[in-house]
Protein backbone atom coordinates (compact mmCIF):
# COMPACT_ATOMS: atom_id res chain seq x y z
CA UNK A 1 0.00 0.00 0.00
CA UNK A 2 2.85 2.49 0.31
CA UNK A 3 4.24 1.57 -3.01
CA UNK A 4 0.72 2.60 -4.70
CA UNK A 5 0.40 5.63 -2.10
CA UNK A 6 3.49 6.96 -3.60
CA UNK A 7 2.91 6.07 -7.23
CA UNK A 8 -0.37 8.35 -6.84
CA UNK A 9 1.79 10.98 -5.07
CA UNK A 10 4.39 10.82 -7.37
CA UNK A 11 1.61 11.30 -10.57
CA UNK A 12 -0.09 14.61 -8.37
CA UNK A 13 3.57 15.79 -8.63
CA UNK A 14 3.84 15.52 -12.18
CA UNK A 15 0.60 16.60 -12.82
CA UNK A 16 1.82 19.74 -11.44
CA UNK A 17 5.07 20.20 -12.86
CA UNK A 18 2.92 19.68 -16.31
CA UNK A 19 0.90 22.60 -15.91
CA UNK A 20 3.27 24.65 -13.89
CA UNK A 21 5.89 23.97 -17.01
CA UNK A 22 2.58 24.93 -19.48
CA UNK A 23 2.07 28.90 -16.89
CA UNK A 24 5.58 29.19 -17.48
CA UNK A 25 5.79 29.17 -20.60
CA UNK A 26 2.18 31.55 -21.77
CA UNK A 27 3.55 33.90 -18.79
CA UNK A 28 6.42 34.46 -19.74
CA UNK A 29 5.73 34.45 -23.73
CA UNK A 30 8.93 32.56 -24.18
CA UNK A 31 7.31 31.27 -27.79
CA UNK A 32 7.52 34.88 -28.93
CA UNK A 33 10.85 35.26 -27.74
CA UNK A 34 12.54 32.74 -29.03
CA UNK A 35 10.64 32.17 -32.76
CA UNK A 36 13.07 29.60 -33.50
CA UNK A 37 11.95 26.87 -31.62
CA UNK A 38 8.17 27.94 -31.24
CA UNK A 39 7.60 24.43 -33.29
CA UNK A 40 8.67 22.50 -30.17
CA UNK A 41 6.73 24.83 -27.39
CA UNK A 42 3.75 24.12 -29.66
CA UNK A 43 4.63 20.13 -29.44
CA UNK A 44 5.32 20.26 -25.79
CA UNK A 45 2.12 21.99 -25.49
CA UNK A 46 0.17 19.31 -27.48
CA UNK A 47 2.25 16.35 -25.72
CA UNK A 48 2.09 17.73 -22.28
CA UNK A 49 -2.14 17.73 -22.61
CA UNK A 50 -1.78 14.08 -23.13
CA UNK A 51 0.41 13.46 -20.91
CA UNK A 52 -1.46 15.26 -17.93
CA UNK A 53 -4.12 12.85 -18.70
CA UNK A 54 -2.12 9.79 -18.63
CA UNK A 55 -0.98 11.01 -15.23
CA UNK A 56 -4.23 11.83 -13.79
CA UNK A 57 -5.93 8.27 -14.94
CA UNK A 58 -3.08 6.76 -13.32
CA UNK A 59 -3.51 8.59 -9.91
CA UNK A 60 -7.14 7.69 -9.98
CA UNK A 61 -6.52 4.20 -10.60
CA UNK A 62 -3.74 3.98 -8.04
CA UNK A 63 -6.51 5.77 -5.14
CA UNK A 64 -9.27 4.04 -6.30
CA UNK A 65 -7.35 0.69 -5.45
CA UNK A 66 -6.12 2.00 -1.88
CA UNK A 67 -9.48 2.91 -0.77
CA UNK A 68 -10.83 -0.59 -2.03
CA UNK A 69 -8.38 -2.20 -0.13
CA UNK A 70 -8.54 -0.01 3.12
CA UNK A 71 -11.98 -0.76 2.55
CA UNK A 72 -11.65 -4.45 2.37
CA UNK A 73 -9.31 -4.40 5.43
CA UNK A 74 -11.78 -2.63 7.67
CA UNK A 75 -14.42 -5.35 6.70
CA UNK A 76 -12.21 -8.38 8.08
Amino acid sequence: MLTLSLIALLAFINVLGYFLSLHLIQRYDIANKYPRFKWIFSFFEKNTLFFILIETFFCMVCLLILIITALIYLKK
